[in-house]
């Protein structure tokens, strides 16, 4: 979809948000399972935003496997449950006044259309008693308040720019955000969210589908400003072409420049299917890093519908010095010989001159 606004601080500022939302992917963003199959439905899409004054976004996938505590009842809240419903999920805090005063109108929309399918989301990064005490004092709040201080949401969402809504379809992909307050009750907004609620998938949407099995190694070293590649092994039984495609997302980091992937095609035998992806990566200093989480999007053949699982993370130790794994062993051992003559030689003068002085 075409962004909307002209404004070069807003797009480059919609661009980092939406590539924070949806993390790092190895290839070009997938097609979105309905709108592209029907472009008529993209553009009234686009066109319902614009009148919304709400930043029209490059659909993708949205991480809702993330797991927040619940501020009312102290306990994890997994956004994974909405899968299959709008979700309009805002990112606010106690002491903003335009999230304060925009909340009013999300609850009387909410109030308007008056469809389960339609779900209204805050997200705070402040304590969980802070956000309590002010909805115990306030006529307005979420109806689900969700706490972050830990900055999981972090990949989300930028650090500045209160409040930051972003809207989720049903298929569970991003395809709007709005940084700061607008009126959500108004008209335009009312037929924005009416025509997201009348597009929903044939199909009702499982809460997962079974993931194929990743081996990777998970602690390397390697070195600074050099690409290294990182080989995951993907297996699965059944058909070959089970999973219609498979998509890997790492965290946007400065301190990882992404190369690229490379993969291989699949093979099989007995024991079932398996393809190798080569992850190419470089590290800009030195220094112990955590590349977390890894994502593997996938989807099922026949199927319009994403899942994704976490593969877990890998402990990387950058240094300016090669590796010991990537010198050849023949290199290593001369080294360590010449160190060990140089020694020999070096006690021995050491030797000579003790005696002399004695003498």
């Amino acid at each position: 979809m075409k962004q909307t606004s002209t404004s070069i601080f807003q797009v480059a500022f919609a661009m980092g948000l939406f590539l924070s939302l949806c993390s790092f992917s190895a290839y070009a963003g997938p097609p979105h399972p309905y709108l592209s199959r029907f472009p008529k439905a993209e553009k009234e899409l686009e066109k319902l935003l614009q009148q919304a004054q709400i930043q029209a976004l490059e659909p993708q996938p949205a991480d809702l496997s993330i797991k927040l505590l619940d501020a009312r009842e102290s306990r994890l809240y997994n956004l994974a449950r909405h899968r299959g419903k709008v979700i309009v999920l805002s990112r606010w805090a106690t002491w903003c006044s335009a999230c304060k005063g925009e909340l009013p109108s999300k609850l009387a929309m909410v109030k308007q259309l008056q469809d389960p399918r339609l779900v209204l989301l805050g997200v705070s990064e402040e304590e969980r008693e802070v956000v309590r005490g002010y909805e115990k004092d306030s006529p307005n709040k979420y109806p689900i308040s969700l706490i972050d201080t830990a900055g999981i949401l972090q990949k989300f969402f930028p650090s500045s720019g209160l409040p930051t809504t972003v809207l989720i379809d049903a298929w569970g992909w991003v395809i709007g955000m709005k940084v700061g307050g607008i009126q959500w009750d108004s008209p335009a907004s009312i037929a924005l969210m009416r025509y997201m609620l009348s597009m929903r998938p044939a199909k009702p949407l499982r809460e997962q589908a079974p993931a194929p099995k990743a081996t990777f190694s998970r602690r390397i070293r390697v070195r600074v400003n050099q690409t290294f590649r990182i080989p995951i092994t993907l297996r699965w039984n059944g058909e070959t072409d089970k999973y219609e495609r498979l998509i890997f997302r790492l965290p946007k980091d400065a301190t990882f420049a992404h190369e690229g992937i490379e993969t291989s095609g699949t093979t099989s035998d007995e024991k079932g299917n398996q393809r190798t992806y080569i992850l190419k990566l470089k590290l800009m200093r030195p220094g112990r890093f955590e590349l977390k989480p890894i994502l593997l999007n996938y989807w099922l053949k026949d199927y319009d519908q994403h899942f994704q699982t976490s593969l877990g993370s890998i402990a990387i130790q950058a240094s300016a010095l090669a590796p010991l794994s990537t010198i050849p062993p023949w290199a290593l051992w001369t080294s360590i010989g010449a160190m060990l003559v140089f020694l020999a030689f070096l006690g021995l003068a050491l030797q000579r001159s003790s005696q002399q002085e004695e003498a």
